[in-house]
Parts: structure tokens; sequence; C-alpha cells
């Protein structure tokens, strides 16, 4: 019976990709025919034009065109994402399709030690709602003192007092208030306690009581403690900002979206952006505005629109032939969290979170009808922001975030997590588990 289970699971990890990278390939010709009997937007002005459809652009787009005297136009590299990128506990799966830029970096001499070639895996959404549609929907407000001190640095409005507003504005509150967390209740985004945890929650939350932490909301005054994390869905599915924000303007006469159109550079005449050339299905476009070119697109397609437009760092942009606009350190400054595994960590009782347990008709039924089960989970049981105690910060301003995951990389039987996040099977033994478990140095018993 076990090799059974395992065997569905494997043809299951193995087949899942492939349905996606289908579903996304009759979206894209769908759209492309569609696109024929669209009003060429070349010969329109624009009071606005948002470059890229992701986690901020879809909320331009319906904050914009709320006035009904702007007229407003999206362009998105992607196209409309499948329904099966709204079931949380496929996004592992949305990695490596064509949902994904698939972005890697360049090979690292101190980082991405366990990756293939050294190199780290950067996904990234391409698709309208960008990686608010691949993320695995955990909510953070971030730390307050993060934005004070942008505020003292000399970004105005950014303090936490004048930005907190905005994040109740938005919120749409459906899970249960702790604390001193004051949340939003009106607004578009939803923001719900976890759907589905394995009772190893539990356990770590107790484990953290018993040690003294404090096991509260991390969007209240002190993040630093425990919780099971709050999530972006609804009713069980995902709430990208493609279905909360853009769902819903999409219809609207003011505003167009134009899908599968990657920008190839700002129109900058006398110091002011004033369009877009574009390329869609093999002919290029240039489309011109009135008020302001926004771009949006993203880490990495922000900088790079800019540069290929001639702002950015001078000597880097004659080099590539690209006549310069305004010399700018646009680029510069890339930071991103470094990132380890501990464990995994063995137990005595069959409570984690395994595909060959909860692959079945009854999670298919609870998911479907109920919006509930182990088809809605985004992978975290608990999650942790901690001090160190090395950085010179006060207690209330973490420098550890802890994300407790009640399964493992080989919990598919080693067929697709290792290849989504690209690991080196070689390099991850011998250069981590086997330290751990066959450690060389040697100590010695004395009286």
């Amino acid at each position: 019976m076990k090799a059974l289970q395992h065997q569905i699971v494997y043809l299951a990890v193995t087949c899942i990709p492939l349905i996606v990278s289908c579903l996304a390939f009759l979206v894209y010709w769908s759209e492309f025919i569609s696109s024929v009997l669209e009003t060429d937007v070349a010969h329109q002005y624009f009071d606005f034009i948002i470059i890229g459809g992701g986690s901020a652009g879809s909320v331009l787009a319906n904050r914009l065109s709320e006035v009904d005297r702007f007229k407003v136009l999206l362009i998105e590299a992607g196209g409309a994402p499948s329904f099966l990128s709204s079931i949380p506990s496929l996004t592992a799966h949305l990695q490596l399709s064509p949902y994904d830029w698939q972005h890697l970096t360049e090979p690292q001499e101190k980082a991405c030690g366990a990756m293939v070639g050294r190199r780290c895996r950067w996904p990234s959404g391409k698709m309208l709602g960008g990686s608010s549609g691949m993320n695995y929907m955990l909510y953070v407000r971030g730390n307050q003192k993060d934005y004070d001190s942008w505020a003292e640095q000399g970004n105005t409005g950014w303090s936490w007092q004048e930005v907190v507003k905005y994040f109740t504005k938005a919120e749409r509150s459906e899970g249960s208030e702790t604390g001193d967390t004051v949340y939003g209740f009106n607004g578009i985004l939803p923001v719900t306690d976890s759907v589905y945890v394995t009772p190893l929650a539990s356990d770590i939350l107790e484990m953290a009581r018993d040690k003294g932490y404090n096991v509260g909301d991390m969007n209240g005054a002190n993040q630093t403690g425990f919780m099971v994390p709050q999530v972006n869905h609804r009713d069980g599915l995902r709430a990208d900002t493609y279905r909360t924000y853009l769902k819903q303007a999409k219809h609207r006469s003011n505003l167009v979206i134009l899908k599968n159109a990657r920008v190839l550079n700002v129109l900058i005449e006398n110091g002011e952006a004033v369009g877009v050339a574009y390329s869609r299905y093999g002919k290029e476009r240039m489309v011109r505005c009135r008020k302001e070119v926004i771009v949006s697109a993203g880490t990495v397609g922000s900088p790079k629109i800019l540069m290929l437009s001639g702002v950015g760092p001078s000597s880097q942009l004659q080099k590539l032939g690209i006549k310069v606009v305004r010399d700018l350190p646009v680029g510069k400054n890339l930071q991103d969290h470094l990132t380890t595994m501990l464990g995994p960590f063995m137990i005595n009782k069959p409570i984690s979170f395994d595909p060959s347990r909860f692959l079945s008709l009854k999670t298919l039924y609870d998911f479907m009808f109920s919006g509930e089960g182990p088809a809605t989970t985004v992978g975290v049981d608990a999650m942790a922001f901690l001090h160190s105690g090395l950085a010179k910060e006060s207690e209330d301003r973490p420098d550890i975030q802890l994300l407790f995951m009640s399964s493992w990389i080989l919990a598919d039987y080693w067929t697709f997590i290792w290849r989504t996040f690209g690991l080196d099977g070689d390099r991850l033994w011998d250069g981590y588990f086997q330290q751990l478990y066959y450690p060389k140095n040697m100590n010695a018993v004395s009286i």
C-alpha cells in the first residue's frame, strides 16, 4: 500500500508542472487570438502608463482608474494566470513555469553553496498579479522601526505613523485580532489566519511559551515573537493583487490592459517621460502619455527598463552603446535575505505534511466545497522574528526570521522540489548534512 501511495505522489508531482505549463500555453494563444479584435493603443493617448501589472502595478491600475477623467494603460509582459495558480499547495509548481521569469544569479563565491553551479534561483512572477501570484502568501507588514529609519534618512511620508493608515485602508481582516494590532476591515486585500496547519503548529507555539518568548501578532507594536502566520487568502484560495484589485477594475472604460507586451524602453524627450516603446507578438509599437510613466516592473525589471532608457550608470550604458539621458546609480544597493536550512528534525508521530497521506478524494472535496484542508496550506506552520543579540538594536527590532515547515525537500521523493529550488544533491549532502551527521572535529574525555 505504501509503495502505491509513493507511486501516486510521484505521478502527481511529475504531471502537475506539465498541466500548469499546458494551461499557460492555452491561455497565451487564446489571448493572442483575442488581441486581433483589440483596438491598437499605439494611436491613443493616455494620462498614465503603468509598466508591469504585478503586485504594485495591479493596485495602481485599480486606484488610478477610480478617477473617471484619467485614462490608464497597464502594460504586462505576461498574461492572465490560470485557476491552478490560485491553489496554495501548488505554489512550488509555479516556479520554472511560463508564469516565472526564472531569474538566476551569477555564480556566487560565498553563497548559493548548495545550488547547481552555485547559482540561486530568483522566482519572479510573469503574469498579471506578478509575484503575488506565485509567492507563499504570508502577510507581514514589516518592522515599524524600519519605516521610521527610512523617514529619518529624508524619505518624507515613510514613517510608521504615516504609512500604517495605508495598511488599514488596504486590509480586509477576516482573522482573529490579538494584542494591540489594529487591522482594517473595509479594504480590498483579504488578511486571514492560516486555514490549514499541522498539529506541529501548536507544539511549536507551546515550546516558545515555555522558553519565555512572546506568542502573539507580529504585525503589532512588537514584532519579536512567534505566531501562526497570517495569509492573503479568500475562501482558501490565493488572494493576489490580480484577483483582488485588478479583476474588479478591468472592465472600466478608462482602463486598458495590454497583456503579453514587453516594454523595450521609456520614451524621454527634453528630460521628461512621454511614453514607452514595447514589443507584442513580434511587432514593435510606441504609445504616449500626458502625465506620467510609472515603472513597476519588479526588482530586476524596473532597473533594466530604466537603464535601457538611458537612465543609469553612464560608464555601463556607454559600454553598451546606450545614449545616456541621466547618470544615476540605478541598479545599485541590491540586497537579499541570507537564508539557510536548519534540520531536518525527526518526529515520532505521523503529524507532518506528507503528500502520500493527503493526496486523496477527501482533500479534494474539502478544498472544492469548503475551501479548507491540506490543499490550502502555504507550507509554513509557524513563524518567528527573533533578536540574535549580535546587532546593536533594541529587542523590538529583530534580525532573524524563522519559518517552521512541516515538510522538507524529499517530501515528493526527490522528484520536483529539489529542481524548483535549484538544489545540487551532492553539494547539499557534502557541504551541509554530512558536516552535521559526520563531524570531523574530535574531542577527548579526561579525569
